[in-house]
């Protein structure tokens, strides 16, 4: 079985260690390498082949999000789980609009974690079920709001 390549990018080396530590219990990860800026992690996607990187949104100097366009972008079979705290609309979007084929907040279980790389490394994305209502949920409302801007415009002959 071929191991799942990782990067692992966090500006608090508690967590970070911590990640690295749960993540090294499984034999089908290898962390490649760790970083703990959006810089360095640039740097280390030009030196290294790996599957996936797993990187916050809010760190010292360029944000994850930022990072996670520039490797889309150089390295399209990379692929990117952002796992942050932050859980608002505009973080969610931007992470996804960059290229992040995952999106899990920092207090997710870690077995969630586990599931999360296996299920993007085989399939492509994972969101969490509370992320995945909050889209559903905020894409229903949207529709919902075009239609009756839709049909709002048809005026009457009086109008």
């Amino acid at each position: 079985m071929n191991k799942i390549k990782l990067i692992i990018a966090d500006d608090h080396k508690i967590f970070l260690d911590g990640i690295i530590s749960l993540l090294s219990d499984y034999s089908n990860f290898e962390i490649v390498a760790t970083a703990t800026s959006s810089e360095e992690l640039i740097e280390l996607i030009n030196k290294y082949d790996i599957d996936i990187v797993i990187t916050d949104i809010t760190m010292k100097g360029m944000s994850g999000i930022d990072a996670t366009k520039i490797i889309t972008d150089l390295k399209p079979g990379i692929k990117v789980l952002i796992l942050s705290m932050h859980k608002s609309e505009e973080f969610l979007l931007n992470a996804v609009q960059a290229g992040a084929c995952g999106y899990l907040p920092k207090d997710s279980p870690s077995k969630e974690l586990i599931e999360a790389i296996n299920i993007i490394y085989k399939e492509g994305c994972y969101f969490n079920r509370e992320i995945s209502e909050y889209f559903l949920k905020n894409y229903t409302r949207r529709h919902k709001f075009e239609q009756n801007i839709i049909e709002k415009e048809e005026l009457t002959n009086r109008e």
